[in-house]
């Protein structure tokens, strides 16, 4: 009776039981974080290969910097094919990595050849460059050596054009209508004389007909007419060759090298000798003409030339010594 007493005492009694709780928390626990960390070890992984990515293909780019500064330098770093100072350069197929400064990541530079060629040739421009005047590298970049995640970037080289700077190409900009001109004291909008075409056509431009408004010799503008006080600041319109260029016996970069003088350069001096030496190897134009060369340029538009007076006589063929 006693033990049996003993016993039912002890079973009333909670000594354990918190104990019993305390385990099981920690049971639950465990498993959860077993369980978390399962899932985030799955995305380890990815997450490394993700980060490795990204860094080849910023070494890719880092390699395109470098080949593109090197082009600027020398605009005919291409033509060079492999560069002994760059050892990232290679023919197709040859990758030679080389590491980015402070960093482990590496790019290689692949020179990719024209269609119908295997490889780049330093005789042959045709190997590298395309009909349409451009020519191809790729660039592989990995994270860090031997890494196989790599990323590789294909660059095309072409000279600029007329393209690259016409209206509405690289940058965006307001129509030229909305611009405003100044020109000779005149300002013009789209707001006050309409557009800048219209405003030029209004301010700036004089229709004339030069055959007949005073051209009649291609070598200048017929004094008193239109042409001659149509220009710039009320000067002539076309070409003044009359007058000489340049003091006489001055050399390049003296005073009075390139100023305008008061001597005629009409007749033309030493025509005759001139048109002899060229008929001698050519006969036609000028040296196959009956006229002196004064003649046959002031006379293209059928006007007959206005150059008279004494005919400067040409050089001796011989000379006899007294």
């Amino acid at each position: 009776m006693l033990i049996l007493t003993n016993l039912l005492r002890r079973l009333r009694r909670e000594d354990g039981f918190t104990m019993l709780l305390v385990v099981g928390t920690m049971a639950v626990v465990v498993v959860a974080v077993g369980l978390v960390l399962s899932d985030v070890q799955g995305d380890f992984k990815p997450g490394r290969k993700d980060e490795d990515r990204k860094v080849a293909y910023a070494a890719a780019e880092a390699g395109i910097a470098d080949y593109q500064a090197r082009l600027e330098s020398n605009p005919s770093y291409w033509a060079q094919c492999v560069d002994a100072n760059n050892p990232s350069l290679g023919q197709v197929g040859n990758k030679n990595f080389v590491s980015m400064p402070g960093s482990s990541a590496q790019y290689a530079i692949e020179l990719l050849p024209a269609n119908g060629f295997t490889s780049c040739s330093t005789s042959n421009a045709a190997s590298m460059v395309s009909g349409a005047g451009e020519f191809r590298i790729r660039v592989t970049g990995r994270s860090r050596a031997g890494d196989t995640t790599q990323r590789q970037i294909i660059a095309t080289f072409r000279p600029k054009g007329f393209l690259n700077y016409i209206y509405y190409t690289d940058y965006e900009t307001l129509d030229p209508k909305l611009y405003s001109f100044v020109t000779k004291g005149a300002t013009t909008t789209s707001t006050t004389q309409g557009d800048y075409l219209t405003w030029a056509t209004n301010n700036c431009g004089t229709t004339l007909d030069p055959l007949t408004n005073g051209l009649k010799y291609l070598l200048r503008a017929e004094p008193g007419s239109k042409l001659a006080t149509s220009g710039v600041g009320g000067g002539p319109v076309g070409a003044q060759i009359v007058k000489r260029m340049g003091t006489s016996g001055t050399l390049y970069g003296e005073a009075g090298y390139n100023s305008l003088t008061n001597e005629d350069l009409w007749p033309y001096p030493n025509e005759t000798r001139i048109k002899s030496d060229l008929a001698e190897t050519n006969s036609r134009g000028f040296s196959a003409s009956a006229k002196s060369f004064t003649d046959w340029v002031w006379e293209q538009l059928g006007n007959t030339s206005p150059i008279g007076g004494a005919v400067i006589p040409s050089p001796p063929t011989a000379l006899v010594v007294l």
